[in-house]
């Protein structure tokens, strides 16, 4: 069983948020005004999958749940948070959501096990996917792979920047992304879509919703399928290979009277991946991945007073993968691989609106989870279980004035209880100015994958081995011959202790002229014994990415930097506007540092060198130069700049939306090429990038709309560099897409 050490306790953050959350229960003892919801509940009915596209929705307020787990007028969190609407996702071509997200700002991206996304400079790991609300399963290496996540019925996606362990639990230290389906808004709706681009790339959709009496219901399915492409031709198999793709949902709604409604809701994915490789003898290996991931939840839900509501709930998440590679010559099984996971949760939630404006948020449950498959340290299956309670208070002291309190207490069997409080304030001086600061806490545990995995992506190359499992793992690569250079010294990797954060964010909105709106959000996370997946070992071929990573506490690190964006409508509110279409500039930009404080101290004390380990270790070089702060740069695979340009034209006379965007991101650490352990200015860095894609939408009448666009418009080549640490971006790419609106 493992151990925390001790823990990061806030004791001044703990008092206040108690106090705080007193204060509200107390007064509710004591006066007799009438009650009051969240700001926003007013307008909760309000179908935002309706409404205009975001950029120009300066005047509208729209509701988001994320931040606080109820309806809530974005303008009114105390949180840094952002919304993606429909209208965003269909102006931008978006097909799957890493599509969506790659042209945000405050999003940068983690190639190595999938497409995962960093916030504020934290891995993939510690933000937290949702869909309605409930989390998803199946990572690898900590990374949730956002292609198997089709936009094609999501109402928007509000992503919650910065801790929100106190309401979500471990997995949302630096954030969560929440996936929101629309419902049905119309007795009958149905629509079609579909899509066409390089690479034999297709994507078809339906989508349809009904409202009788009491019950409503929508389904939705998509399928995607692309030949893949290949931009290395020295190498065996394909840099992305073939893809089956099908998504399916269903919800069903009964109105049950009484101000009770039951909910089933229900997703499934299926994705089929076919492959080339080769095996250490550089013989051909046909391989199959086949993966399948199921979602199902049930919501009961009563409103008991205009002021108190309450609802159980039970949900339940599997996620299955499978790959078998057989040698191409013979047919015979060289490799195959399994893994199940599964994710239970029962739950219940109850909310109350007390006097003097205070919304109070109440909740607990038991979740159970396990994992198996052939892939684990451990034979059988490996099971935990945990509880959770969390209790949170809004309270509006006066018109200008909104403060957030809230806490999670989580009891877990193999490791100690941990509290997660978390504080926030938003304060309107004047119209048109919102100043924000929020400070919370954050606990995380090692996960099964961390400590027990051992997987290989035979098309990709990568091994990923469970800290437990990596000296045993890398003398099986030994023994095999399959270690071209080792990065690490064994001894190095250690048992993984649970992390700890304590994180502060801070910022202003300003939209006091109608052409323009700002924002800026500074931010601060301090994290101990923060585990990130390092390179250990070169491997001697086998894909375009023939690396073997594991798992390490990297002591004490920090995350700090500025995210920022502007927003210009040069023509609103003008005579030409109505004349020529609206017209919005959005530009953005993040400044990044990522460090690690143990690696600082042992530069400063002279024990990190410049040069490659001696294999009889420095002490038999005393002539070896070390290594300066200045050298220094950070963690891997963080950029210390990004940014992003979106100019969007619209007309609604022509039914013409035309979109330009532009994402940067810096150069970043891909390699420990001088076996020191840390990113330094003598290590291998991955290139700087940009690109530009464009996409324009033509309605056509009045019920279908002709999608045009090119990805990566500047790329003179469909080929990348060879050895680019990045091999999954392709070059050019065209598309044409046609959807109607049936009824």
């Amino acid at each position: 069983m493992l151990h925390p050490p001790v823990r990061l306790q806030p004791c001044l953050l703990i008092a206040v948020l108690v106090c705080f959350l007193g204060l509200g229960l107390t007064q509710h003892a004591h006066g007799q005004a009438d009650p009051v919801v969240s700001p926003a509940a007013d307008s909760a009915t309000t179908d935002s999958a309706a409404q205009p596209d975001s950029l120009w929705a300066l005047d509208l307020d729209p509701v988001v749940v994320t931040a606080t787990r109820t309806l809530q007028s974005l303008e009114n969190v105390t949180v840094p948070v952002s919304v993606m609407t429909q209208a965003d996702i269909q102006a931008r071509g978006s097909l799957r959501l890493s599509d969506l997200l790659q042209e945000e700002t405050t999003f940068q991206f983690d190639y190595s096990h999938g497409t995962g996304v960093q916030i504020q400079g934290l891995d993939p790991e510690y933000t937290l996917v949702l869909i309605d609300g409930e989390p998803m399963v199946g990572r690898t290496a900590g990374t949730l792979d956002l292609d198997r996540v089709s936009v094609s019925n999501i109402e928007r996606v509000e992503v919650v920047r910065g801790p929100s362990s106190s309401l979500y639990g471990s997995e949302a230290l630096a954030g969560v992304i929440n996936i929101i389906t629309g419902e049905p808004q119309q007795p009958r709706s149905l629509s079609l879509s579909g899509r066409l681009g390089r690479y034999a790339t297709a994507d078809v959709s339906a989508n349809g919703g009904f409202v009788e009496g009491p019950l409503s219901g929508s389904v939705s399915a998509n399928l995607y399928r692309t030949d893949g492409y290949d931009l290395n031709s020295d190498a065996i198999g394909q840099t992305a290979p073939e893809r089956d793709d099908v998504t399916a949902t269903a919800d069903l709604s009964y109105d049950v009277g009484a101000a009770t409604t039951f909910d089933v809701d229900g997703r499934m994915n299926l994705r089929q991946t076919t492959y080339q490789t080769a095996d250490r003898q550089q013989q051909v290996l046909s391989g199959e991945r086949d993966q399948t991931d199921w979602n199902v939840t049930t919501a009961l839900r009563h409103q008991f007073t205009p002021g108190v509501r309450g609802e159980a709930l039970l949900y339940g998440s599997w996620f299955n993968f499978d790959r078998t590679e057989t040698l191409q010559a013979s047919g015979a099984v060289a490799d195959e691989l399994s893994t199940d996971q599964f994710y239970g949760k029962a739950e219940t939630e109850w909310n109350a609106a007390l006097p003097y404006n205070n919304l109070v948020t109440a909740g607990g449950g038991l979740i159970t989870e396990s994992i198996s498959g052939i892939n684990l340290l451990r034979e059988g299956t490996e099971r935990r279980r945990s509880g959770f309670a969390f209790l949170q208070n809004e309270w509006a002291p006066a018109e200008w004035l909104q403060l957030t309190a809230s806490a999670r207490f989580d009891a877990h069997e193999d490791y100690e209880s941990a509290l997660s409080p978390k504080g926030g304030v938003l304060v309107r001086p004047i119209e048109g100015l919102r100043l924000r600061a929020s400070v919370g806490t954050g606990f995380k545990a090692p996960t099964f994958r961390e400590l027990y995995y051992d997987f290989t992506n035979s098309a990709s190359g990568y091994t990923v081995l469970g800290s437990a499992y990596a000296d045993a793992g890398i003398g099986r690569l030994r023994e095999s011959g399959q270690i071209a250079r080792q990065l690490v010294d064994p001894s190095a990797i250690t048992q993984l202790e649970p992390e700890n954060s304590l994180s502060f964010n801070g910022g202003f909105e300003t939209d006091l002229l109608p052409q323009l709106s700002t924002s800026v959000n500074l931010f601060h996370n301090d994290v101990e014994n923060l585990i990130d997946s390092q390179l250990i070992v070169q491997k001697t071929g086998g894909g375009p990415f023939p690396f073997v990573f594991t798992y390490f506490n990297v002591g004490e690190a920090f995350t700090q930097g500025l995210e920022s964006e502007v927003t210009l409508r040069p023509l609103r509110g003008t005579d030409l506007e109505s004349s020529l279409g609206r017209v919005a500039l959005t530009v953005g930009y993040q400044y990044l540092e990522a460090k690690s404080r143990d690696a600082i101290d042992r530069i400063e004390a002279g024990e990190v060198y410049r040069v490659p380990n001696d294999p009889q270790g420095p002490d038999f070089n005393p002539n070896a130069p070390t290594l300066s702060t200045d050298d220094y740069i950070g963690l891997f695979n963080r950029s210390k700049h990004a940014g992003s340009l979106q100019l969007r034209y619209q007309s609604e006379p022509l039914g013409l939306t035309l979109t330009v965007r532009g994402t940067h991101r810096g150069a970043y650490g891909f390699a420990d090429t001088n076996q020191n352990g840390v990113f330094d200015a003598f290590d291998d860095a991955a290139d700087a990038y940009t690109f530009w894609n464009v996409t324009a939408r033509k309605t056509l009448f009045g019920r279908a709309t002709l999608t045009l666009g090119v990805d990566n418009l500047t790329a003179t080549s469909p080929d990348y560099t060879p050895g680019s640490p990045v091999p999954a971006f392709a070059g050019q790419e065209v598309y044409a897409g046609l959807s109607v609106q049936l009824y």
